[in-house]
């Protein structure tokens, strides 16, 4: 498990690599940053949901998870490192059918946003469903008994944002600035293929017996508002994010330095509270309180948190000073945030 654990911390850290990295391509192939921001946010997370449901679809017939999983990292290596490439396609794509105006088009003009949209989800789906299949089968193989659906996830799904925090500060400040767009995403693929290695080389896995599998059937789900609450919540989360992004980018201005730590921060708080909700979500029968509390708990921080943005005079010039102001102003909501699947879950 502990190797594991590892592995799933650098396969964080090389998806955000990836993000900020596709970011930043789309910005310079489409050239509207606020579009590129959106539309890989919005591609990003589709991809990890249709790889979650697929993999949580087909994880009851898998008797090597770990095999599997070890699989799905040289995949997201592979596939990220043709990223670029189907981008360069896509801008042709693009000039195609929009290029040979009379005028430029406005940039929110229906037409070109939708093709953004469109091209961004193509191109990014093998990657992100890969990344979004990679946590149903290591938690199919570090659960085995009912008191662990808490811990394990909380751990699982913690050391991976924390790893998500570690890319987007290499990511921001190391190796897009020092090795630029192709060398971060080489160092993105060296990760995920060290991933494959250390998972192949000291991960002994057996298949997993029938008597085994019939053990590790997991509780029936009965409280199924969970799933449209999560859902809603996750509508939340990512409102959030984006408000204080352009809310924030008025103290830091456009730069890649500031978009890394605004997100950085998000994380930290997300990976924390994930973690530290492995300590409460143990029972089912209390998870529900808990996940209403912690609803509850992201609402009043996050009405605090915007007036106190609102009514606090902040005059730091240094990046130090600004990046632990935005770290006070998210930390309290996106703990809570993180917080909340785990809990779920259970």
């Amino acid at each position: 498990l502990a190797v594991v654990a590892a592995c799933f911390f650098l396969s964080g850290t090389a998806g955000l690599i990836y993000q900020i990295a596709w970011m930043r391509n789309l910005a310079v192939i489409f050239g509207t940053a606020h579009i590129a921001v959106a539309a890989v946010l919005a591609a990003y997370m589709a991809g990890l949901s249709a790889g979650a449901a697929l993999a949580s679809r087909y994880a009851s017939s898998i008797n090597r998870p770990v095999r599997a999983y070890a699989f799905l990292e040289f995949l997201i290596g592979f596939s990220a490192l043709l990223v670029p490439v189907m981008l360069i396609g896509a801008r042709s794509v693009f000039i195609f059918f929009f290029g040979g105006h009379d005028q430029p088009m406005p940039d929110y003009s229906l037409g070109q946003t939708g093709f953004f949209l469109i091209a961004t989800f193509v191109v990014l789906f093998i990657p992100t469903a890969a990344m979004g299949a990679t946590l149903p089968l290591l938690a199919k193989y570090s659960i085995a008994e009912n008191w662990q659906i808490g811990p394990r996830v909380s751990l699982l799904y913690g050391l991976n944002t924390m790893g998500a925090v570690a890319g987007t500060l290499l990511a921001g400040f190391v190796l897009l600035p020092f090795l630029g767009l192709l060398g971060s995403l080489i160092v993105g693929a060296l990760i995920n293929l060290g991933v494959f290695l250390l998972v192949r080389g000291f991960v002994r896995e057996t298949e997993l017996p029938t008597e085994y599998q019939a053990k590790q059937e997991l509780p029936k789900l009965g409280n199924r508002w969970v799933l449209p609450v999560i859902f809603v919540s996750g509508i939340v989360s990512f409102t959030l994010e984006v408000l204080w992004t352009r809310l924030l980018s008025h103290l830091f201005g456009g730069t890649v330095y500031a978009f890394a730590i605004m997100l950085a921060c998000f994380l930290s708080g997300i990976a924390l509270g994930a973690l530290a909700a492995g300590r409460i979500a143990r029972s089912q029968r209390d998870a529900p309180m808990q996940l209403a509390f912690v609803l509850i708990l992201i609402a009043g921080s996050s009405y605090l948190a915007y007036l106190s943005m609102a009514t606090v005079s902040f005059t730091g010039t240094t990046l130090l000073s600004k990046a632990l102001f935005s770290f006070v102003i998210m930390f309290p909501a996106s703990f809570f945030i993180g917080a909340t699947f785990p809990v779920a879950v259970r």
